[in-house]
């Protein structure tokens, strides 16, 4: 009832020492996709199993998704590729396994050997496939953090048994306490542009030279007090126009 009840955290009976620090350092580790991609080229899948495939999404709904639910597809879609990849060589080396128990011959000095070379090459790309998937959900969960806080999903910041490391809450803490220091730094700085108190050149000011002809209680638009008694009045372009007299009949 005990153990039923209990959710501690359960282990099975321990390995040799040094596979165990083998598998152990593979995990949390990020290793170039170069190396894992030349891997998983040497596996293919058996001729006659023809689901061992990654779905596809139907090309007729995949215009309408999202461009975030678009891009977190994709990424599924290539760790289920390595998942599948590293099922491959545990494929090859079960029927290897399965072949030798019902022949009750055994296995070969060779076949052993085979059976580990696999089943190593199976263990390294399903932890490939392990850490780009928490390094993933880091990344899909990014936008939804405060700003200051998105750098704990940066690849530098080490993965360990939580998905934004130990000691988190001090973190968080001292990039709080940096945000409020630089927006203090950023509201002392003098703004230069759109509130300067040089004085400049208004056309319309009262020392404007368009206000030089200009009644001070009067608006601009009215023409009797722009052209103040006649003076600098528009002159005609076909010049001054003579009366002419009626000739009596």
């Amino acid at each position: 009832m005990k153990d039923f009840y209990g959710d501690g955290d359960k282990t099975g009976p321990e390995i040799n020492t040094d596979l165990a620090e083998i598998i152990s350092s593979g995990f949390h580790v990020r290793v170039p996709e170069e190396k894992t991609k030349k891997l998983s080229d040497m596996y293919f899948r058996p001729k006659n199993i023809d689901k061992f495939v990654v779905p596809k999404t139907n090309e007729s709904v995949w215009p309408s998704l999202r461009r975030r639910s678009q891009d977190i597809d994709a990424n599924l879609q290539k760790i289920q590729g390595y998942q599948m990849k590293g099922l491959v060589p545990t494929t090859q080396a079960f029927d290897k396994l399965l072949t030798a128990a019902q022949t009750g011959k055994g296995l070969t000095p060779q076949d052993t050997s085979e059976c580990v070379k696999l089943l190593q090459h199976s263990i390294q790309l399903g932890q490939f496939a392990f850490n780009e998937l928490t390094y993933r959900r880091r990344y899909f969960m990014k936008g939804d953090l405060k700003s200051c806080y998105r750098q704990l999903c940066n690849d530098s910041n080490p993965v360990t048994n939580y998905l934004l490391g130990d000691n988190v809450e001090a973190k968080m803490k001292d990039m709080d306490t940096a945000q409020t220091v630089g927006n203090k730094v950023l509201n002392k700085r003098p703004h230069t542009s759109g509130n300067s108190n040089s004085k400049r050149f208004h056309p319309y000011g009262p020392t404007g030279h368009y206000n030089k002809n200009m009644s001070k209680s009067s608006p601009f638009h009215k023409k009797k007090d722009f052209y103040r008694k006649g003076q600098n009045a528009p002159k005609h372009f076909l010049g001054k126009r003579e009366r002419r007299e009626k000739k009596e009949t």
